[in-house]
């Protein structure tokens, strides 16, 4: 008998010392996850986006066993008499698994599509949340742990991240599969052990962001030449198709197949039947959106998060390092793409929208270079002031609701003309507190900012260590 009690105690203090070492290695990461999931969740908002398109192709898929829309709504495209999604099919299939619990429990809560929604709106939402994890390892790759965790809030609850993760659109979803793809290749390129498996598993995961929003196929070509052109590599031409194959019968041949499915054309694609087509612009229009995109007050990445200010500044002194120029390279082409396709692109602005909704898969790529910036301890106070700024601003889009009116108007500033606003009047979207008094939907408001910039303000007071030496060791920890 004592044996086996001095047994139970060995166990229990082998548990407990292997739970502390764990933790102490982890909690950037479940940081990471955990604080912006908390928020998400506080300001899930009560449907909303396009959460009747994905609600009604997922009760038709788990009812009828069909892709047809039985219930007329917006963005739907109509084909022998049947509607169908508009949208890319991958968020309606990826988060069918939480609808059908919405589904199930019709009798309780909000009601059976209702419910659903919510349950979307948290798939979405832990998306959002574990892409902060993987801008959190991606920023190891250049600096220590502190930096790395402020560098990931700042994109998760200070981007058009936070707005969009509250409600049901697909571009939390694609970030999520389209960043860890991009990390999956870099970390390959960095590592002594390279693998061939962790390419095959980046071509997936950029396919199953393609399969959620077409824009994210932009990123095989320059991930491809990254690849190709990796210098450590003797199968590099190998590998680089290897890459690409995966990435084609996923996010190619799922999308082919499900146009097949719908209209007996496997080249038909939905948006093709909407309204118009799909168009693109050259010349003075694209230059145009563009400009927009990076500093006008309507959809400017640069003017609604100017904590990204900091990232362009610190992409400029990745530039000018020979261990991080190929980097640096990569992250500029994965950001321009984006933004350069959807400027050409007849919908620019995204409809009614609090921001630009359609950069959110390139906005990793303007804020891990922010950590570069910050990672001896420099311009703490001014990403602070940034940080506080671009948060006050995406989270009144998200508690007051990210599909925000406003088309094709430059100055349109939606902070002032929509958020704020709305919160005087206390009408906010959000599932917690809804339509209340103006005192009320202030408070929480300006409660969960308070928050949110209290926890980054002591994460990024910490004392740091050595970020040169920690960060060296990113290589062994994070292989796969």
């Amino acid at each position: 008998m004592p044996n086996h009690a001095h047994s139970l105690l060995s166990l229990a203090s082998s548990v407990n010392l292997n739970v502390e070492n764990f933790l102490e290695r982890r909690w950037p990461e479940l940081v990471a996850f955990i604080f912006p999931f908390l928020v998400y969740l506080l300001t899930l908002n009560s449907g909303g986006g396009q959460s009747g398109n994905i609600v009604g192709m997922q009760s038709s898929i788990i009812q009828m066993h069909s892709l047809n829309i039985v219930q007329s709504g917006i963005d739907l495209v109509s084909y022998h008499g049947k509607l169908y999604s508009v949208y890319a099919p991958g968020l309606g299939f990826l988060s069918l698994p939480f609808s059908l619990l919405g589904f199930m429990n019709y009798s309780l809560f909000l009601g059976y599509t209702e419910n659903a929604a919510i349950a979307d709106e948290i798939f979405v939402s832990i998306c959002a949340a574990m892409t902060g994890i993987i801008v959190y390892r991606f920023c190891r790759f250049y600096c220590g742990r502190i930096p790395s965790l402020a560098t990931s809030m700042a994109l998760t609850l200070g981007t058009s991240v936070l707005p969009f993760a509250v409600s049901v659109f697909p571009h939390d979803v694609s970030l999520l599969f389209s960043c860890t793809a991009v990390y999956l290749v870099v970390l390959n390129a960095r590592t002594t052990a390279q693998r061939d498996s962790t390419l095959i598993l980046a071509g997936i995961s950029l396919g199953i962001a393609a399969l959620t929003e077409y824009a994210s196929a932009l990123f095989v070509v320059p991930l491809f030449l990254y690849i190709l052109f990796e210098k450590k590599r003797i199968r590099r031409v190998v590998s680089a198709l290897m890459f690409a194959s995966f990435f084609v019968i996923i996010g190619v041949g799922l999308n082919l197949l499900y146009n097949y499915e719908l209209f007996g054309n496997a080249l038909v694609f939905p948006q093709m039947l909407f309204a118009y087509g799909v168009h693109f612009t050259l010349g003075i229009d694209l230059a145009e959106h563009l400009l927009f995109y990076l500093v006008s007050p309507f959809r400017g990445v640069l003017f609604l998060s100017p904590i990204l200010i900091l990232g362009v500044i610190g992409l400029g002194r990745m530039i000018n390092s020979p261990s991080s120029r190929a980097d640096a390279a990569l992250f500029t082409a994965l950001f321009l793409s984006i933004a350069i396709y959807y400027s050409a692109w007849q919908g620019w602005d995204g409809a009614w929208a609090y921001g630009p909704r359609f950069l959110i898969i390139g906005l990793p790529y303007l804020a891990i270079p922010i950590s570069v910036l910050i990672s001896k301890n420099q311009l703490n106070y001014t990403f602070l002031i940034l940080f506080s700024l671009s948060s006050f601003t995406q989270l009144a889009g998200a508690v007051t609701g990210p599909s925000s009116p406003g088309r094709n108007d430059p100055l349109l500033f939606q902070l002032t003309s929509y958020a704020l606003p709305n919160l005087l009047k206390g009408s906010t979207a959000t599932l917690l507190i809804g339509t209340n008094t103006p005192f009320v939907a202030v408070l929480f408001f300006l409660s969960l900012f308070l928050v949110i910039f209290l926890s980054l303000f002591e994460i990024v007071s910490r004392p740091r260590v050595d970020e040169r030496s920690e960060s060296k060791t990113i290589s062994v920890e994070y292989t796969i």
